[in-house]
């Protein structure tokens, strides 16, 4: 099959799951504040972007045989550009510990491949290793910026896992469930049906609560709130817009990410 560059491949580039693009982007940012911005660190932003975007169309590829070159085309395309500052990173600041966590990545985003591939459809927890593979940006860069993996990165990678993966209750109930209720259903259903999306959000609160960093549960409840009233207020067969259901979910990403630096602020890691 002859590969080659058109305008028309970037198209195939742009994931249809728009929400991915916070589950890397979140945890890099909160990398950066708590470790800071450097060469390397702008060199592995550039890396993972065009990783991810290389991701989409290669699931595609092993999913379904639709558009196959196309998106054959956008996975090499992208692939060169993810692995061009990659090698360059990996000459300036190759480590043992570096490699690990490159090949636990890879690890993830294969498993949730295969699921993609060989599943009967992709269920909610088989979301659970892709959103795990994606939050790793949060301790790639504080690696890249202080030489180690410490507590404060493993704090950031679970607690971005946690949110985002939560989050998927939420979007499925609002873009899924919610479209096929086709009449009017009480209060009482209303909390059946949203029930799921409900009890994950509270998960997160409790898991902070028993840590020893109780106060990280308060990052999570504006997603317990947003979950709560997404499930009484929602209106059987109506689909949400895209543009709201993405500019809402930005806003409490944004909410998200402030307490989360607002707890974090000054502690000794």
């Amino acid at each position: 099959m002859q590969i080659s560059f058109k305008s028309s491949t970037l198209q195939y580039l742009i994931p249809r799951e728009h929400g991915a693009w916070a589950m890397w982007i979140t945890p890099l940012i909160l990398g950066m504040i708590f470790s800071g911005i450097s060469i390397d660190s702008v060199i592995f932003s550039h890396s993972a972007l065009f990783l991810f975007l290389a991701y989409g169309p290669l699931s595609m590829v092993i999913k379904s045989p639709r558009k196959q070159k196309e998106n054959l085309q956008a996975f090499v395309f992208a692939g060169v550009l993810f692995c061009i500052p990659g090698i360059v990173l990996a000459l300036r600041r190759f480590s043992l510990m570096m490699a690990m966590l490159g090949i636990l990545c890879f690890m993830l985003f294969g498993i949730h491949l295969m699921i993609r591939r060989f599943g009967k459809g992709l269920t909610i927890l088989g979301y659970i290793p892709g959103v795990a593979g994606l939050t790793m940006t949060a301790p790639f860069v504080i690696l890249i910026n202080t030489g180690t993996v410490n507590s404060l990165a493993v704090i950031l990678w679970i607690t971005c896992f946690l949110y985002f993966f939560t989050t998927t209750f939420y979007i499925r109930l609002r873009i899924r469930i919610q479209a096929r209720v086709s009449v009017n259903v009480s209060l009482r259903e209303k909390l059946q049906i949203g029930g799921p999306a409900i009890l994950a959000s509270i998960i997160p609160v409790i898991i902070m609560l028993i840590s020893h960093l109780p106060l990280l549960a308060v990052s999570y409840l504006p997603g317990m709130l947003k979950a709560l009233w997404g499930s009484l207020f929602f209106l059987p067969g109506e689909k949400p817009r895209p543009v709201v259901l993405g500019i809402t979910e930005i806003i409490f990403t944004l909410v998200f990410m402030i307490l989360m630096v607002i707890v974090l602020h000054g502690k000794d890691w």
